[in-house]
């Protein structure tokens, strides 16, 4: 009995050993309302997949990037797409050549969605549009896009209003995209010269 106990102990040291010696340095970032996930690989361990997992509201692990590493790649970097409100917990589950499987350790993340209070006018625009941010960002930027996502005018600004011209741009739709820390913002314009 003491030597079955001995082995299960001896098998679960190694499964969280190798997890915390093969990933190293797991940390994030906060971009443009996605969370970027990035990691090394230790040398001690070289992996045959890594697969980035959440937890979900019922406390389940879920896939949600799949990456196959290059021969000799060290660094590693992943992106959720869909944060949800609040905490995200985050894992990296690995699997080696030989078949044996490893966790990271848990990364939580508080995320929350920023948005943009912004005004846009005149709409109708004619030779101008004024964007103007009622809660201000350190930076932001702003481009009118056409209906295909062609970029037509763009602007950057780190002030609280932004004025693109217009009055060489042809009549129609457009979009204005504008993009800061972690929000952003879009809204139809029309561009009418009469």
């Amino acid at each position: 009995m003491t030597r079955i106990f001995y082995t299960l102990i001896l098998c679960a040291s190694f499964l969280f050993t190798s997890a915390q010696d093969t990933i190293l340095g797991l940390s994030y970032q906060v971009i443009n309302g996605t969370i970027k996930v990035s990691w090394e690989n230790g040398n001690d361990l070289k992996s045959h997949y890594f697969e980035l997992e959440k937890l979900d509201n019922e406390n389940i692990w879920h896939g949600i990037q799949y990456l196959r590493p290059n021969v000799d790649q060290v660094d590693f970097h992943t992106i959720d797409k869909t944060p949800s409100e609040g905490v995200n917990s985050f894992r990296i589950k690995m699997k080696s050549r030989e078949g044996e499987t490893g966790y990271s350790e848990t990364l939580e993340v508080y995320f929350e969605p920023l948005s943009f209070d912004i005004l846009v006018y005149p709409n109708p625009a004619n030779a101008w549009l004024v964007i103007n941010a009622n809660k201000p960002y350190s930076e932001y930027s702003v481009n009118l896009m056409d209906r295909y996502g062609n970029v037509v005018v763009s602007g950057y600004t780190k002030e609280s209003s932004c004025v693109l011209e217009t009055a060489q741009v042809m009549e129609g739709m457009y979009f204005i995209k504008v993009e800061g820390e972690g929000a952003s913002f879009k809204q139809a314009v029309v561009i009418n010269h009469r």
